[in-house]
């Protein structure tokens, strides 16, 4: 991936434990990762107009599922 842009991974965690796993995977690998422990700070910012290449969601999130975050992400119609 050297010559080519990082790939971006917007991940939405509430387990800090886990955003380091993610992230110690991902980042030695190439990946630029950007970590929202709730659902609704990733909305924002991605209505912000965030830029990434994939999402990774918990399922079990404080105030909102993975899946509607999931649902409302999509309805933002951004490129994934």
């Amino acid at each position: 991936m050297a010559d080519l842009e990082k790939k971006h991974i917007v991940l939405v965690d509430d387990d800090l434990d886990i955003q380091e796993i993610v992230i110690g995977y991902f980042k030695p690998r190439g990946y630029r990762i950007t970590t929202f422990s709730d659902a609704e700070t990733g909305l924002r910012e991605l209505e912000g107009g965030l830029e990434c290449d994939a999402i990774i969601a918990d399922l079990q999130l404080p105030k909102m599922s993975g899946l509607d975050f999931m649902a409302q992400a999509k309805a933002l119609d951004i490129q994934t």
